[in-house]
């Protein structure tokens, strides 16, 4: 379907459908060099004036990609018009199967292994020693403390995450970017496939990760579809409720960023109980001469609020 623009000024180019493609031909289409260097060439192209995705003639797209058979070149570009790329009557742009398929590629996930040498993040809240953060090539960050073992914190960082950046900055978009995914996985939504997320808070241990984490309760979180999740401290969850995060900023700290092993969290988790009654996790976090008590319930949203203020 052709770029059009209706009586109203709107584009009409997105209402576009196309059927489903099984698995192992999607697989078949872009596991070719000239496929996927297409999909890059067209990923990059984006339209000056809005910054909507770029459209591409035939010619400039074949130059971009450096084919000069030009009936191997449409050969290969057919194969992902429909699913992958739309066709319209002067160029070609990617469809979102294909920003996915790009996405992956420049962020690194895919073709890439950058590392970090390890640098101090902080002090361990159970020793005192210092926490060292590395970041291996298998895609994560790891801050742990080498001295008693006892803190071990892991955050997914994609390659793209650490070039142009500092290790500080580094670790901050980490954290950033797990704080933003644990929220949508607490809401419900998988941040990876939006697929439906299953949640419950536990008190038994699900044997995971040893005495590292050994928890009165847990928040435990797992797409339905894609199996994204993880299981982790309730404590660390509320972090992203949106009543936690206004008692932070009125504190003049940004929840998003608050690293997991400051004593703010290593306190909020210390005092947090689970509630039989009610099967609500109660996590009380502390700013000042000012205390916020959240209650959790199974599906890790917020039952309740109690705003108090320490007596001097």
């Amino acid at each position: 379907m052709a770029d059009t623009e209706s009586e109203s000024g709107e584009w009409t180019d997105r209402y576009d459908p196309v059927g489903s493609l099984p698995l192992d031909e999607a697989l078949a289409v872009l596991g070719e060099e000239t496929r996927a260097r297409i999909v890059v060439e067209l990923g990059a192209a984006v339209a000056p004036e809005d910054a909507r995705p770029g459209l591409l003639s035939f010619s400039d797209l074949m130059d971009r990609v450096g084919i000069e058979d030009s009936g191997r070149f449409n050969y290969h570009l057919e194969k992902l018009v429909g699913t992958f790329v739309r066709k319209a009557d002067d160029g070609y742009r990617l469809r979102p199967p294909g920003h996915l398929f790009y996405r992956a590629l420049v962020a690194g996930t895919l073709t890439e292994r950058e590392r970090l040498e390890p640098f101090t993040a902080g002090s361990c809240p159970d020793c005192g020693a210092d926490l060292t953060a590395e970041y291996p090539a298998d895609h994560y960050l790891y801050v742990r403390c080498r001295e008693c073992s006892g803190f071990f914190h892991t955050v997914h960082l994609p390659n793209r995450g650490v070039r142009d950046r500092s290790r500080e900055d580094a670790l901050e978009a980490a954290l950033r970017k797990s704080r933003h995914e644990s929220g949508l996985l607490r809401e419900g939504v998988c941040h990876a496939c939006v697929a439906p997320v299953e949640r419950e808070l536990r008190t038994d241990d699900p044997g995971v990760c040893g005495r590292r984490c050994e928890y009165d309760v847990y928040a435990i979180l797992a797409c339905s579809a894609c199996n994204t999740g993880g299981i982790g401290h309730p404590a660390q969850i509320a972090l992203t409720a949106p009543a936690v995060v206004g008692f932070f900023h009125d504190h003049g700290r940004d929840a998003r960023t608050v690293r997991p092993w400051e004593p703010v969290v290593i306190a909020a988790e210390n005092g947090t109980r689970f509630d039989g009654e009610s099967s609500t996790a109660v996590v009380p976090f502390e700013l000042g001469d000012e205390r916020l008590t959240v209650r959790l319930d199974d599906d890790l949203q917020v039952a309740s609020v109690t705003h108090t203020r320490r007596s001097s």
